[in-house]
């Protein structure tokens, strides 16, 4: 279990870098698909590809220690919070679908891009790019609910320190506010939640715990 948490908080870390890496044309998951997306990937779509690979892998993770969590910390969940626990990880499978049907497409689209006729990149623009779950309700929204109610309760039976549980509500926050960018196309609140989310919060709650997994 603590490798599972090492390895969300580092490849949370390297999705934060490669988001503001990437030509903001490639960035799409709040302002929709813009007509130099595929132009911009065919381009270059190296960091891209981190980028995609890194949140695959940052979530499989992430929902191991989700499954893990709660028996490993010997927390006793309550009905609700259980419910919650089942939602995070459906969350996080898929997150990591979607990702990978996305980076699948894209790459294949920018490839033949330039033989595509001006019909069929219009629908294309308009279809976008096959995402389970457009509006990151289930792979950030819930997420985000769980992360929070998850650490309330552990700082309440007191088997995280206080700080360490209140970072993680922080994530939650921010994994909500990714949601929330997306729903409402505020790219801002997506970009907020990259810098201090991704490099900063989860990184930081990740491998303190599992700092302590690995004390229990």
């Amino acid at each position: 279990m603590p490798w599972f948490a090492i390895i969300m908080g580092m490849a949370y870390i390297v999705a934060g870098i490669t988001h503001f890496l990437m030509p903001r044309e490639q960035l799409h998951m709040a302002s929709g698909i813009k007509p130099v997306f595929f132009e911009s990937l065919k381009s270059s779509s190296t960091v891209f590809r981190i980028h995609y690979w890194a949140i695959i892998i940052g979530t499989l993770a992430g929902a191991a220690v989700v499954i893990g969590i709660g028996p490993a910390l010997g927390i006793q969940q309550g009905i609700m919070l259980m419910i919650l626990r089942i939602g995070a990880v459906c969350g996080f499978l898929v997150t990591a679908l979607s990702f990978g049907l996305m980076l699948k497409r894209a790459v294949h689209v920018s490839h033949i891009w330039p033989s595509l006729s001006e019909h069929t990149r219009e629908t294309i623009h308009t279809n976008g790019l096959p995402n389970l779950d457009p509006f990151g309700l289930f792979g950030f929204g819930l997420v985000g609910v769980w992360l929070i109610a998850f650490n309330l309760a552990a700082i309440n039976v007191g088997v995280l320190p206080v700080w360490h549980g209140l970072v993680g509500c922080a994530g939650g926050a921010l994994y909500i506010s990714v949601s929330a960018g997306m729903l409402f196309h505020i790219t801002f609140l997506v970009d907020i939640s990259a810098a201090l989310g991704c490099i900063v919060v989860a990184p930081l709650w990740s491998i303190v715990l599992a700092l302590i997994f690995m004390k229990v």
